[in-house]
């Protein structure tokens, strides 16, 4: 198959794919290509089922027992092949890896039993079976805890909770998957200290840190169990997203609803004044949106059309445009991108014709480009989702 055919069929199966974050199904056709960011690290899953990935490996987060720091994409996640995979989900310090089969594994920090292995102590540096955990379907990364969805919808949950982020009832942490009271639910996402849901009947729930009013208006009490969210009368949501503090509702019509946090603009519109704003308000995008991802202060949607449009903290070059502003309303950084990706201060784009394109902060080689060197352009570092 020529190059250009094998574009444009890829093209359409990422396109149904988009930028898969937390609160959006898997696609579970063959051969799909992905790119993710963890909080200093990226992978990129090829259409020939390598995983490749660079940046920060201390914890063992890039599945690949070797070098602390990657400076270029190498091969990771050792013993899994992409063509095996639904999805990966990253955390500041850990990956989950979902496989076709339903099972979960794991790699990375075990602080505060970030694993799901019953550990407190110790970094999994190859990917791990977490044994707990069968017929999953959906898989999600916040700071520290981690969330997945089974086939019958049950939400399990494990890790950091000093913001009732688990939803249980209290703040300890845990070190092994716990399942949640709730039942029907079909998505789930972590956010940085809080968790979102959506059930069969299109009710939406979270829980956790509400101090910038992300869950519920009428206080600033961490959320300690789940609870039905109010202010969506009307709107049909099909996927959604958190960052640290503030959270991102996408609806059937490509609209974008967000609250919260908002010291840098990271909610994208000009309704929402100071830092933080607890009512829905809609961002400021031109273009229906296809789906929305979020990490800490920034955010990024890729469009119908293609483009990718990023706002809020981009002191670190995030925008990929030369400029450097330290909170910008919705700005459009590319075109012809099938994929979007946030980190820590670092964004990723997949684009029609198979390549990555990585930009900011670099001080843990996460740009891939061999160097420690931050970069406010885009950097092409040699990869690409399929052969040329």
């Amino acid at each position: 198959m020529n190059r250009k055919r094998r574009g444009a069929l890829l093209l359409a199966l990422l396109l149904a794919i988009g930028a898969l974050t937390a609160g959006a199904a898997a696609l579970e056709e063959p051969g799909k290509a992905m790119v993710r960011n963890g909080g200093s690290f990226v992978f990129v899953v090829r259409e020939d089922g390598t995983i490749l990935g660079w940046g920060d490996n201390r914890h063992g987060q890039l599945g690949a027992e070797r070098t602390k720091l990657l400076l270029k994409p190498q091969a990771v996640a050792d013993g899994i092949s992409g063509t095996e995979l639904l999805d990966i989900q990253c955390g500041n310090e850990n990956t989950l890896f979902l496989k076709r089969d339903g099972t979960v594994w794991t790699c990375g920090t075990a602080s505060r039993g970030a694993q799901g292995l019953g550990r407190l102590d110790s970094s999994v540096k190859t990917p791990t079976r977490i044994p707990d955990l069968e017929r999953i379907v959906q898989i999600s990364c916040g700071f520290g805890h981690n969330a997945v969805l089974d086939a019958d919808g049950h939400i399990w949950i494990w890790g950091r909770n000093d913001f009732g982020q688990l939803g249980l009832g209290d703040k300890g942490a845990r070190n092994r998957p716990v399942m949640l009271p709730l039942e029907g639910i079909t998505a789930v996402a972590c956010g940085g200290k809080f968790t979102l849901a959506q059930d069969r009947e299109g009710n939406l729930w979270g829980w956790g840190s509400n101090t910038r009013q992300v869950l519920d208006a009428g206080n600033r009490q961490a959320i300690l169990t789940p609870m039905k969210l109010e202010g969506f009368e009307g709107k049909r949501i099909v996927q959604f997203a958190g960052g640290s503090d503030c959270a991102f509702w996408l609806d059937e019509e490509g609209t974008i609803w967000t609250r919260g946090r908002n010291e840098y603009r990271q909610l994208g519109s000009p309704d929402a004044k100071g830092g933080s704003w607890p009512e829905l308000v809609k961002v400021d995008i031109p273009e229906p949106v296809r789906t929305v991802c979020a990490y800490s202060a920034t955010t990024a949607a890729l469009t119908e059309g293609g483009n990718v449009y990023i706002w809020g903290s981009t002191s670190a070059g995030q925008l990929g445009n030369g400029k450097s502003p330290n909170g910008t309303w919705p700005v459009r950084v590319s075109g012809d991108a099938v994929q979007v990706a946030m980190g820590s201060l670092i964004s990723s784009i997949l684009t029609a014709d198979g390549k990555v394109r990585v930009a900011g902060y670099n001080a843990y080689g996460q740009l891939g480009d061999g160097t420690k060197r931050s970069s406010y352009h885009w950097v092409w570092n040699g990869t690409t989702a399929w052969d040329e």
